[in-house]
């Protein structure tokens, strides 16, 4: 264990540390890369088009979350060094075959990208152009460094060519083309001392649009909390009363007290209470991860080297597993269960399950295509070992550690049931689960809607999320709402004599998921131009497990608010 955090620490260790450079010292330029540009998913190897290419290539070393991402750094005929400037440096002198242009002409035709690596700085641009019916290959690159003299560190880095001059016309299909490959490097000087605003693509900035969703969110989570603290206001009042019939008589005639009549009924166990235990430890757990994921950017953890966030993740979700036992037995004990270790397995494997799948279904398609968005066997048996090496462990020392310290069961608080269930009376409309659980995420949604944009953007687009702060801010409202929605609903839900609010307040919770889903394929279809089965089989499958872990989390906060709440209405109330 002591290990493992030492290894995670080392690696943010580093992520925090800019090396610095000497004059003339050498700079490291790999190939990564090239894609579409509207499906960036899409990528495959560099040198899949023949680009110039050293006599023997290789890897570079890469971060987990580098390979993840579908990151191949490579090697290559690039040359720099720091503050040595170089003005149009022959790459190489190539005869292109009449198949090889062919190549280059159809990825300049579907706006092909290619990306590289500047030391721990990505730079991109078109391979080529294609205007006016010509095809035009771009065969000389100009590498545009911004540098601090006086600390030694590059702060900014770009690539780009100019149109005619740095071209070559290879519409002719039936013509070998001599090309003569050239590249310059050009360095300016910056007072600029940190390359964590400027590293990477460009970036989302805060503005006036975050402040307004922000306002928005914050007014509603306030409407929201006054609305629960006006509910504990008249369960107070109810407490007042002194358990005679005539108070009992004249709160039976009160709907606001209804609650008071299945007072028994409430504490019925719920089916399927294993995979509810499990369905609340996992999004539990993802809580926490997200929550420290989130403070982790904040911070500025994530700037330095491209994957990081993906590497925190997968250890994040490691070490917390704890919490993910701990809770799911707690409850699990307390409402009388015996299959321990079908708990326990469900609750490590349920979000890990899914996601597994999801990504070999995703991975065959990739390796057909031979694109580097499949994952490298390597990287997928690294995390299966981290799985059963790190987390199904700690979710089982999570598991004993909530049964041995949770003493009280169900039936010690909600006393002895009746063999026979209580008849639930007719319910009007807005009072059925499907009505209820749709209005429930929609709230939470609404206020989460804009920074789910830049978000889905950032994911699926070339841009760099930076704004942890914000959506830090957001996610603790989103689930102060949450919390306070679920509450209110099964409040409503009780006072309409319908006990069954267990797995019901789960569901209040975990409609944000649906929603998130569906906002999803609004992007899809009206914000992005990507394409191909590939593409669309990544965007919704990823996109599917992202609402998954949204309808887990969200869930957890809602049926742990509705819990606290029930117990707090029933068990600390006076009313025999």
């Amino acid at each position: 264990m002591k290990y493992l955090v030492f290894a995670f620490l080392l690696v943010f260790a580093t992520a925090t540390t800019e090396p610095d450079f000497k004059k003339d010292e050498k700079i490291r330029i790999m190939v990564n890369k090239i894609s579409p540009y509207s499906n960036p998913t899409e990528s495959y190897r560099y040198y899949d088009l023949p680009f110039c290419a050293p006599e023997t290539t290789f890897e570079e070393p890469q971060s987990i979350g580098e390979k993840l991402s579908g990151d191949r750094k490579m090697n290559s005929l690039y040359e720099a060094a720091f503050e040595n400037a170089q003005k149009k440096k022959t790459l190489c002198s190539k005869k292109l075959t009449p198949e090889q242009t062919e190549k280059f002409r159809e990825a300049i035709r579907q706006n092909y990208i290619f990306e590289m690596f500047v030391e721990d700085f990505p730079v991109g641009n078109y391979i080529g152009v294609y205007k006016d019916g010509k095809t035009l290959l771009a065969r000389h690159l100009n590498f545009n460094i911004l540098y601090n003299k006086e600390l030694g560190k590059i702060i900014k880095v770009s690539v780009d060519y100019e149109d005619p001059a740095d071209t070559i016309d290879i519409t002719a299909t039936d013509k070998t083309y001599d090309i003569n490959f050239t590249y310059s490097v050009n360095w300016g000087q910056t007072n600029l001392a940190s390359p964590h605003v400027n590293k990477g693509a460009e970036s989302f900035f805060i503005d006036e649009v975050h402040w307004f969703s922000f306002l928005n969110a914050f007014v509603l989570t306030s409407f929201m909390i006054i609305i629960v603290w006006m509910i504990l206001q008249r369960v107070a009042k109810s407490e007042t009363s002194t358990g005679t019939g005539a108070d009992l008589e004249s709160d039976r005639k009160d709907e606001d007290f209804n609650w008071k009549v299945i007072r028994v009924e409430v504490f019925r166990c719920p089916s399927h209470r294993y995979t509810l235990c499990a369905f609340v430890g996992s999004g539990t757990q993802l809580v926490l991860m997200v929550l420290i994921l989130f403070l982790l950017g904040v911070v500025g953890m994530y700037y330095e080297h491209r994957g990081s966030i993906i590497t925190a993740g997968i250890l994040l979700y490691a070490l917390t597993a704890i919490i993910s036992g701990l809770v799911s037995a707690r409850f699990y004990k307390y409402l009388g269960g015996t299959h321990w270790a079908l708990n326990i397995i469900l609750t490590a494997s349920i979000f890990p399950a899914s996601a597994f799948i999801v990504a070999m279904l995703l991975n065959n398609i990739a390796w057909a295509v031979n694109s580097t968005a499949a994952l490298p066997f390597s990287s997928v048996m690294f995390v299966i070992f981290i799985w059963a090496l790190v987390t199904l462990p700690l979710t089982v020392l999570g598991g004993i550690t909530g049964r041995v310290r949770t003493d009280e069961t169900l039936n010690d608080v909600g006393g002895k049931l009746p063999k026979m269930a209580r008849v639930i009376p007719p319910l009007p409309f807005y009072h059925k689960p499907w009505f209820t659980i749709l209005m429930a995420g929609l709230l939470p949604f609404s206020a989460m809607n804009v920074e789910l944009y830049y978000a889905f953007s950032a994911i699926w687009g070339h841009k760099m999320y930076t704004m942890y702060g914000m959506v830090f801010m957001m996610f603790i409202m989103m689930l102060n709402m949450t919390a306070c929605i679920s509450i209110t609903l099964t409040y409503f839900q009780l006072n309409a004599l319908d006990y069954r609010w267990w797995w019901r307040s789960f569901f209040y919770g975990g409609s944000s998921g649906i929603f998130v889903f569906i906002y999803a394929i609004y992007f899809y279809l009206t914000k992005t131009q990507m394409h191909g089965f590939l593409q669309v089989m990544y965007f919704f499958g990823y996109s599917g497990l992202f609402s998954l872990a949204v309808f887990l989390m969200m869930g957890s906060v809602g049926f742990l608010s509705s819990s606290a709440f029930v117990r707090h209405i029933y068990v600390r109330s006076k009313t025999d």
